[in-house]
């Protein structure tokens, strides 16, 4: 049984929030993996996010609205179940977030935290971190809120803070039997550090990233890679 299903596959969801739900990819997550849901609604700050979600999902039982995180337009105790996807590390105020979630989550709702970390085992499994970490700062540089990924321990204190009960941790730890898989590290040449490179010109600080991008290539060909970052799925109770 994959990370994913054993997290999520005993969750009868009810009325779902996915908080900053981006394109619409976790929503998918949560539709493969929970046990049942009645309509999930997906929010993001973002215009864009929220347009090209409802293209993807627009037969679906899912209503996508553009809200802000930090201030939720929702009363108290609406939703069974609150999530949030790998986008702790894309957020200003972290905290008043994961509040605001908590606020309008039922009592005996369900509170589910995915996100990646930095805390690989491997050297393999470094450099796909390490491509996260370069493309946060050419964002960063950009004007876009993309911070580095946070260790597993800080993710599971946020979650703590919380006061959750019931808490279950879950990680995904990928070890890919051959980290130098010729597809593999083609496509991260091809979709993610050609293309950033193109984006670091833009920066102001654009020959420092572009030479850290050109080491990042050579480091895919000396060390490999792995297909996915490590995860931590936490998984409590209001």
């Amino acid at each position: 049984m994959n990370v994913l299903k054993q997290a999520l596959g005993h969750i009868t969801g009810g009325m779902v929030l996915d908080v900053a739900t981006g394109r619409g990819g976790s929503i998918g997550v949560l539709q493969r993996n929970i046990k049942s849901h009645s309509v999930v609604v997906g929010i993001d700050n973002s215009e864009a996010n929220i347009k090209q979600a409802q293209k993807s999902h627009g037969n679906e039982d899912v209503l996508f609205i553009r809200m802000n995180a930090e201030d939720l337009a929702l009363i108290d105790h609406c939703f069974d179940t609150v999530c949030i996807f790998n986008s702790l590390h894309h957020l200003v105020n972290i905290r008043q977030v994961l509040d605001e979630m908590k606020r309008v989550l039922k009592p005996g709702g369900k509170f589910v935290i995915s996100e990646t970390h930095r805390d690989g085992e491997t050297e393999s499994q470094l450099t796909i971190v390490y491509i996260h970490h370069w493309i946060a700062q050419i964002d960063t540089a950009l004007g876009f809120v993309h911070n580095k990924t946070f260790t597993r321990r800080k993710i599971i204190d946020y979650a703590s803070g919380l006061g959750l009960s019931d808490l279950v941790i879950h990680n995904r730890v990928i070890k890919d039997k051959d980290p130098f898989n010729e597809k593999t590290i083609r496509r991260y040449e091809k979709y993610l550090i050609e293309k950033y490179l193109q984006r670091a010109k833009e920066a102001l600080d654009s020959q420092r990233l572009v030479e850290q991008g050109a080491e990042l290539r050579k480091r895919l060909h000396a060390v490999g890679t792995q297909t996915q970052e490590p995860l931590v799925i936490i998984v409590g109770e209001k």
